[in-house]
């Protein structure tokens, strides 16, 4: 048996399903009418010939625990959150006549979305992505098509080139990786670390280095949970070691383990929290298209493009998710602007170390 499902059953109702029974427009159904029998009580398409379509949504998801499939499809996976999809996971347990699997038919969301994460950011073991736009859809009308073609920016990239790019409430709607993401190869006059603390949540430090112009790279992140602060001092001791580090720029809550960095030697400074003042330093960077971050920057990247504005008429407060990154990157960059922008750099070269500092 296979499963056909929806978030809400209803919307199934109306779109996948009426395509495959009824078809869609001018084009005929999927199932020709006299192949199958639909119990509409039960919710079961049965073919004539063998096998049976489960369909359901996730309205009542107590029944969801009695079924077997041997096979899902999936119709807008992106209305699915982790706990939905990882339910269904456990009900894919019949035999199949190929190998047993789920298909997941969406369009693009959020980068923050745990399908991006499973399936495009680190793909999980079997699986796998078909990439389609809605241009390579030769069933849409020309004037339909020609309508979409003038969509700019993010809606552009999301609705018509299928692209998992932030657009509801993005702090940074800017930060494009086309522009923003690439390796340097520089040598650095100076640098900063830049520090959000965590335990449970991640510990996150981002070196900043400046070289020959004003533009700033951010080299590496190191990105961990449950780190002790002795493991933080020696992380944050070999950095200072390696590169021209002239400050850790560390977030201010924690003023107990700004000393402890100062007594083990290292050049700490509380940074400036303040929450506004500081996207607004990020942002204008990022428009300037003087920040520039390293690929290896993997939670950075991927909080840039997910960081959003809480959901409210005025956009004066950021989600308090996917921000440990972001958090530190908006320490560095207000330091690196209002202090160090306004002294003179010394030209002392050093070579940066060729290994990456990512974790």
């Amino acid at each position: 048996m296979v499963g056909l499902c929806r978030k809400k059953h209803a919307h199934l109702a109306r779109t996948t399903l009426r395509t495959l029974l009824k078809g869609d427009g001018t084009l005929p159904p999927v199932l020709p009418p006299e192949s199958y029998i639909h119990n509409k009580t039960s919710q079961l398409i049965s073919i004539k010939g063998g096998g049976e379509i489960q369909h359901f949504g996730f309205d009542d998801e107590k029944g969801i625990g009695s079924y077997n499939f041997g096979a899902v499809a999936i119709d807008e996976g992106i209305e699915l959150d982790e706990d939905e999809y990882t339910m269904l996971r456990g009900r894919i347990r019949n035999d199949a006549a190929v190998r047993r699997q789920i298909a997941i038919a969406t369009n693009p969301g959020d980068p923050s979305h745990f399908l991006h994460e499973r399936f495009i950011r680190n793909p999980a073991p079997g699986t796998r992505v078909i990439n389609t736009t809605s241009l390579d859809n030769f069933f849409l009308p020309k004037d339909y098509i020609d309508n979409l073609k003038g969509m700019t920016g993010t809606a552009f990239d999301r609705y018509v080139m299928g692209k998992w790019v932030a657009y509801e409430g993005a702090i940074y709607p800017m930060f494009d990786p086309s522009t923003h993401v690439r390796t340097m190869k520089n040598q650095w006059a100076i640098g900063i670390i830049a520090v959000d603390w965590g335990f449970s949540n991640p510990f996150c430090a981002l070196t900043f280095l400046q070289g020959g112009s004003d533009d700033v790279y951010i080299s590496g992140e190191h990105y961990e949970s449950r780190l002790t602060i002795t493991q933080i001092i020696d992380i944050l001791s070999e950095r200072v070691e390696a590169l021209p580090i002239t400050a850790i720029v560390c977030d201010p809550s924690q003023p107990e383990l700004i000393q402890e960095l100062l007594d083990a030697g290292l050049p700490a400074y509380a940074a400036n929290n303040a929450v506004l003042y500081g996207i607004g330093r990020v942002q204008e960077m990022l428009a300037k298209n003087t920040l520039t971050v390293a690929p290896s920057c993997d939670n950075l990247i991927k909080e840039l493009q997910a960081y959003k504005w809480k959901e409210s008429e005025s956009k004066d407060e950021p989600q308090k998710t996917f921000d440990h990154a972001v958090d530190a990157l908006r320490y560095g960059c207000v330091y690196w602007q209002d202090m160090l922008m306004a002294s003179q750099f010394d030209n002392t070269y050093i070579e940066a170390p060729s290994e990456e500092w990512n974790v």
